[in-house]
């Protein structure tokens, strides 16, 4: 068997590292030259990234797309499609592309088929009133019952676009055990009126089956066991624990172990959007991530948008000692974005062993942290502009102004653009402009209080518009991209044994007190 070269041993990453040495500081000069051509930016679907405004120019992209395709890249995404494992811990297949795959790419023609008609059935019987609450009337409510994979996604989707005309049903998040909140939202229901969907890949997720099992009893001791008949469904991939829990067999959607928690909104899981959304809507978002799919298998490696991200992302944590990436969505409604991509990024990849169990000596996934909008400029903003870390950006805006609110929008889309601009060249490139509008004689001698250092490298993100179709396209970009980046640092993006220890200690506390006190 041909024995494997580490990532960074490779002849294009040391290619890359001796044009580095001879350039250290370009990004200035490589940020002039990159604007003038288009070479850095990608238009697809209804997005656009411009990656311009970073640390690279053609030669430095050519020695990092010449190292992915040394680590064989696009032998392991089709891999990804062909539903071969490349869970290899866990020895599964990756498998949410072909649970969107609307042109049969994939060779999950039936995971697809299988999904979107068990979708469609539960949607259909919920809507049309054939499924109705224990008073024979139509559910006005869902209450979806999970926790991270089977959450983080979901509620970012529901919540990004809530002005839907065609919208259906309003959903609640029960995602956490804090009583207060518990007590608050149960409070707030008319238990008469709600549907409570319990999504857990295995049924046994300890928060998950907490929260189930006292809703359960609440709805037996207040309108029967026939109402918790009724008034639940549960989405799993262990059939057999829902059954135990109490479902009937036809309130049951299953998925494939192949479906990932954090990749699983394009599966049954996405029932909740489909329910909030409407079935077409729902079907626009699944093809939204279906094109990336095409792009990604598609188009040559210098024109794919994931693998663009991937290597930047690689190129700052390895050359640059980046130790984080800062996300701004800048529409109040995209704030699910954050979490939704610290769950990917960092459960997928924060990772120190590589895919044969090895340790390894180099940084994985940097840490991802956001926030939305203005208010990020009136909070840490002061930190990008000042501080003393490297700090890449990716910040993100929804081209389409809102109709009725126009100066609303104007505000803020000048801000994106004047912080874009600041961050990326700093007070040096506006002085003369910035001294005229700052008394020198009431510095009294602080004038370099004033200066910003820009620099900061930042990727422009544009959506066309806020729709199913955009949000899929941008959710699938970002899935690749830490998809690539896990492949390319030699680590497996699918498992999360890392939160195992702090599961088992909680459901065997004792031996934390035992151990405390033989100190």
């Amino acid at each position: 068997m041909k024995k494997q070269i580490p990532p960074f041993k490779l002849k294009a990453w040391k290619q890359l590292i001796a044009d580095q040495k001879a350039n250290p500081n370009c990004f200035f000069g490589c940020m002039e030259q990159n604007r003038k051509s288009e070479d850095f930016v990608f238009n697809l679907g209804n997005l656009s990234f411009d990656l311009s405004r970073n640390y690279w120019k053609q030669n430095t992209v050519q020695h990092l797309l010449d190292w992915s395709q040394e680590r064989e890249l696009f032998k392991m995404l089709k891999c990804l499609l062909n539903g071969e494992v490349v869970n290899d811990t866990e020895g599964r297949p990756a498998l949410h592309p072909h649970y969107r795959d609307f042109s049969n790419i994939t060779s999950g023609a039936s995971c697809f088929q299988t999904s979107i008609a068990g979708i469609e059935h539960f949607y259909n019987q919920i809507t049309e009133g054939k499924w109705t609450t224990i008073q024979g009337k139509p559910f006005k409510k869902i209450v979806s019952i999970g926790i991270g994979g089977s959450d983080v996604s979901l509620d970012f989707l529901v919540n990004a676009i809530p002005d839907l005309k065609d919208a259906v049903l309003e959903v609640d998040f029960l995602n956490h055990i804090d009583a207060e909140s518990f007590d608050r939202l149960l409070s707030s229901l008319v238990l008469e009126e709600t549907l409570f969907i319990v999504i857990s890949k295995s049924f046994t997720t300890q928060e998950t089956m907490l929260n189930a099992h006292v809703i359960k009893e609440i709805i037996i001791e207040k309108l029967g066991q026939e109402a918790f008949e009724k008034h639940f469904i549960g989405i799993t991939a262990n059939e057999k624990e829902a059954l135990t829990f109490g479902i009937k067999q036809e309130q049951i959607l299953t998925f494939c172990e192949g479906l990932g928690g954090r990749f699983s909104a394009w599966g049954p899981p996405g029932l909740v959007v489909a329910l909030n959304w409407g079935f077409t809507h729902f079907c626009d978002f699944l093809k939204g991530g279906h094109l990336i799919d095409l792009h990604v298998m598609q188009s040559s490696k210098e024109e794919n948008l994931p693998l663009h991200l991937a290597l930047l992302s690689i190129l700052y944590a390895q050359l640059y000692e980046a130790k984080q990436e800062v996300i701004i969505p800048y529409q109040e409604s995209m704030r699910g974005l954050i979490p939704y991509l610290q769950q990917v990024a960092m459960e997928s990849n924060g990772k120190s062993v590589n895919k044969k169990g090895e340790k390894i000596t180099y940084d994985t996934v940097n840490t991802v942290w956001g926030g939305v909008e203005n208010k990020a400029q009136h909070t840490f903003f002061q930190w990008l502009h000042q501080g003393t870390h490297f700090t890449p950006m990716d910040m993100i805006f929804v081209k389409e102004a809102h109709p009725k609110w126009p100066k609303h929008y104007d505000l803020m889309y000048k801000s994106y653009l004047g912080q874009i601009e600041a961050l990326s060249y700093g007070t040096e490139k506006y002085h003369e402009y910035f001294k005229s509008q700052v008394n020198p004689a009431k510095l009294g001698g602080f004038e370099n209080a004033y200066n910003s250092k820009g620099g900061v490298p930042i990727n422009e993100v544009y959506l066309q518009n806020l729709s199913p179709c955009s949000i899929g396209e941008l959710m699938a970009v970002y899935e690749y991209k830490y998809i690539i980046q896990g492949h390319l640092l030699n680590i497996n993006s699918y498992d999360q044994f890392g939160v195992e220890l702090g599961k088992f200690l909680s459901k065997n506390i004792s031996i934390i007190d035992t151990q405390s006190d033989e100190k």
